[in-house]
């Protein structure tokens, strides 16, 4: 009898320790649309924001659903009736302070223009409608390490930094991934990132490291705060790279062609 009870004494605790284990394990693995750094599964690419307002309604639930478990596709957005938008100007379907952008949703698919012309509050929103949200600075900084910085351009497979003079697919620069696998976090796009902070001067300062932009030195309250954008796009040449730092404005002046973000989990 005693040792029916030890058996079932361990079996219980081996049981314990097992249910225990498999949520933890289970956490060490991203969806496919994402790379694990550190404690956080951060998007391959640059976000393609996809309206589903145009979407049926039969075929919503099943496309949200994708969307959050980082299974869509191109393909499978395009078949349901979304549109992309912020592929070519300012389309979205919501205002700049993004109180009303429910139909949107942030993407992590390649071989797209990833989506500009976005405020943060859009993209914030976008983000967190696929189950997502903004890396914060130090995420972003983290996810970025082993870039090539400050790199040449090559205009096929280097960092999109001066080339092309324009934005180019997601994943399209295969030299232009970081040490964890995340694609284009060097040029392309601006970054936005989800810490505000006051407004700098408007001095830039010397670069940290890399001849990259350093454009966040002192700061003035006349403006109220400011979004961190990172990374430089496809026009900075040298001065884009992993430290690069601008305050991009959280009103409808951060709507700009050269600015996009990507999101994490």
């Amino acid at each position: 009898m005693k040792t029916r009870s030890k058996i079932g004494l361990l079996g219980a605790l081996f049981g314990f320790h097992l249910a225990l284990a498999t949520p933890v394990a289970a956490a060490a693995k991203c969806p496919s649309d994402a790379v694990r750094v550190g404690p956080v599964c951060v998007d391959k690419f640059e976000a393609s924001v996809w309206d589903l307002s145009t979407v049926p309604a039969n075929k919503k639930s099943n496309l949200i659903k994708k969307i959050k478990a980082g299974t869509a596709t191109e393909v499978a957005l395009l078949a349901a009736g979304a549109v992309q938008r912020g592929v070519s100007s300012d389309d979205y379907p919501c205002g700049d302070d993004g109180n009303d952008c429910d139909e949107i949703f942030a993407v992590s698919i390649s071989g797209v223009t990833p989506s500009h012309f976005i405020t943060w509050s859009q993209a914030q929103q976008a983000a967190m409608s696929s189950g997502k949200r903004l890396l914060t600075n130090a995420e972003w900084q983290g996810a970025a390490a082993g870039t090539p910085d400050p790199g040449t351009d090559n205009g096929t497979t280097d960092c999109n930094i001066s080339a092309a003079g324009a934005v180019v697919d997601t994943g399209s620069r295969s030299n232009c991934v970081s040490r964890f696998g995340v694609f284009d976090m060097v040029g392309n796009l601006f970054e936005w990132v989800a810490d505000w902070v006051p407004t700098p001067s408007g001095t830039c300062a010397t670069a940290l490291f890399d001849a990259d932009i350093n454009c966040f030195s002192g700061t003035t309250q006349a403006a109220g705060a400011v979004a961190l954008i990172r990374g430089g796009f496809f026009g900075s040449g040298t001065d884009a790279g992993v430290f690069a730092v601008i305050g991009g404005s959280l009103t409808s002046a951060g709507s700009s062609s050269i600015g996009g973000f990507r999101a994490a989990r």
